[in-house]
């Protein structure tokens, strides 16, 4: 079964969807309002893909994952096996 949250404002200036499925976050589509640094805690490898973005793996150090924003891009986030 999936699970889906749609905007949650978090601090930073962002906005959060979040998709679950089996209990676990699959994916995330984050925007960015003000083009903060975005910082994600999880022990779990992500790809971060964006318009005209190469897609790339990033891995958590000390259990966060942080990438640069630009204001009004939406950043997707996978959190599945690839």
């Amino acid at each position: 079964m999936r699970t889906t949250w749609e905007c949650q404002r978090s601090r930073g200036g962002f906005e959060v969807s979040l998709s679950w499925k089996g209990g676990k976050l699959e994916q995330a589509a984050v925007l960015s309002k003000n083009g903060n640094k975005c910082r994600i805690r999880t022990d779990r490898a992500l790809v971060l893909s964006s318009e005209g973005m190469k897609p790339r793996t990033l891995r958590p150090k000390k259990g966060l994952v942080e990438f640069e924003t630009k204001p009004g891009r939406t950043y997707e986030l996978s959190f599945r096996v690839v």
